[in-house]
């Protein structure tokens, strides 16, 4: 039933079992079960793996080629320093949406690293937009005790007209009302 080996495989349970074979494994793993290793993959040309990448084949490709997986395609591209994954971000990448998105009603843009304005975006390279107009009108990036306050209250409206530069956060236990509709005259009110 499971060939010449005593046991059956990992991956001959997975499929009876319908699981992932590192889930069976990591089962047996916590287990203390001893997990029978396969047999080693030939070595790969990375040498050729390399050749191929420079031709502008796909890590898919290059595996199908040299019939081996794509993730040990992937592997010798890391090692010799290629970093394929660097090349797709941005518009290549294919759930780019044009830079730009909402997040609790704010809208982000997607900077540019050689953008002087990168300063301010978060990890993945965004920055709320409201921010960046202020940032460009004034031609230098914003502090993280500079707040901007949207005069009329929409959080997606960014016209410069419509954004105020503050110090600090909005003050403690207050909120800013604005008294004048679209105007800069503005006062504090005890929050309730």
């Amino acid at each position: 039933m499971y060939g010449s080996a005593p046991w059956p495989s990992v991956k001959e349970v997975a499929r009876r079992f319908q699981a992932h074979h590192s889930t069976v494994a990591g089962v047996l793993a916590r287990r203390g079960v001893p997990i029978r290793q396969g047999r080693p993959a030939p070595p790969l040309d990375e040498a050729e793996v390399l050749r191929l990448e420079a031709e502008g084949l796909s890590q898919s490709a290059i595996a199908e080629k040299l019939g081996t997986t794509q993730v040990r395609v992937s592997r010798v591209l890391r090692k010799n320093g290629v970093f394929r994954g660097l090349h797709r971000q941005g518009p290549t990448h294919s759930s780019f949406a044009s830079g730009r998105r909402m997040e609790r009603g704010y809208v982000l843009v997607l900077l540019d690293p050689a953008d002087p304005m990168f300063v301010m975006a978060d990890r993945s390279g965004y920055v709320r937009e409201h921010r960046l107009v202020v940032a460009r009108s004034l031609g230098r990036p914003l502090d993280r005790s500079e707040t901007v306050h949207h005069i009329n209250g929409r959080t997606d409206d960014n016209r410069l007209e419509n954004l105020q530069l503050r110090q600090g956060q909005h003050g403690n236990g207050v909120r800013f009302r604005c008294c004048t509709c679209g105007s800069e005259n503005v006062e504090a009110v005890a929050l309730v």
